[in-house]
């Protein structure tokens, strides 16, 4: 019930919501069910060094100052 208001309420102030901790197909598909828009975790993909992810980042991303 509490991420469900929260994530209503950000809703309702137009922010973007993050959900986090993705591991499992079923957490993924709760924080759909939910509206939640952007997600992170295991299941998409597992940490990377800065320096790998700038390697194998188009130059045109890399230059980019904000990110839809």
């Amino acid at each position: 019930m509490i991420v469900t208001a929260i994530v209503q309420v950000a809703m309702e102030m137009k922010a973007q919501t993050i959900g986090e901790w993705v591991e499992t197909p079923a957490v993924l598909d709760c924080v759909r069910a939910l509206g939640v828009q952007h997600i992170q975790g295991y299941l998409i993909g597992e940490p990377v060094l800065m320096q790998t992810l700038a390697d194998q980042c188009p130059e045109d991303v890399l230059k980019q100052k904000s990110y839809p």
